[in-house]
């Protein structure tokens, strides 16, 4: 049998981000506790092996990393805030990832349920805005008046069982985004396009400096969601011929 040996691990590579984002990765690995190196060694793994796929099955600019570790403001900062997010992401139940992006962020334990005192946590209506994003959460149907949410709830949770699983969130969910130009202020590079990788570190900053304790978690999964919802002319970014509205 052949002794198939990891290479040794001799090579280092330096990444600058902001404090906020460092104290958000680091503490989101704390929390599922894995090693920062571990993460980021996942990520470069599955990076290679993604921009190895058939050139037709992947878009030029899809996940372009390349661009925004030559820049000089953003450095490695979307490479340690995409490989939280992936750490985070789950093989997806919903059709949406922007919707199961929201599922993680009201999922404050993350324990894949939706408990109603996360549900009915002030803040966490799952609507959120990051200078030039705004998501908004609808349901399908008719919508009874006067609906307090901890009705809506009780409405979502199809079992009964005092917890929201991703499917019956996502049985009855609606997400909708709305791009607008202040989203260029994540454009690292100067290209006058938000690629994937990008939108990701945009999204963690924001949140970071709200505040949010988890700001990495679903930030990849909102991102993906995004890019794919608003890239109407299919070059894996989003820019000024993409937004509505």
């Amino acid at each position: 049998m052949t002794d198939r040996r990891q290479p040794k691990k001799t090579d280092s590579i330096e990444v600058r981000v902001a404090p906020e984002t460092k104290k958000a990765f680091m503490d989101s690995c704390e929390k599922r506790k894995r090693s920062a190196s571990e993460v980021i060694r996942n990520f470069i793994d599955a990076y290679i092996a993604d921009v190895s796929r058939a050139p037709g099955n992947q878009s030029p600019k899809e996940f372009d990393m390349t661009k925004i570790i030559k820049s000089k403001k953003a450095r490695l900062a979307a490479l340690a805030a995409c490989a939280a997010g992936i750490a985070m992401a789950t093989p997806s139940a919903a059709a949406d990832p922007r919707l199961e992006a929201v599922f993680i962020w009201l999922d404050d334990d993350h324990d894949n349920a939706i408990s109603k005192s996360e549900f009915l946590t002030p803040g966490k209506s799952g609507n959120a805005s990051f200078n030039g994003i705004q998501i908004v959460i609808t349901t399908k149907g008719a919508i009874p008046k006067n609906e307090s949410r901890s009705e809506l709830f009780d409405r979502i949770d199809a079992s009964s069982d005092g917890k929201l699983s991703l499917k019956e969130f996502d049985q009855i969910s609606i997400v909708e985004t709305t791009v607008k130009e202040p989203i260029l202020s994540a454009d690292q590079d100067g290209d006058g396009k938000v690629t994937e990788g990008e939108l990701v570190a945009h999204i963690v900053a924001k949140r970071a400096k709200a505040g949010d304790k988890d700001p990495a978690a679903g930030a990849a999964l909102m991102a993906r969601g995004v890019i794919r919802a608003h890239d109407n002319d299919n070059d894996g970014a989003v820019s000024s011929e993409d937004f509505s509205g």
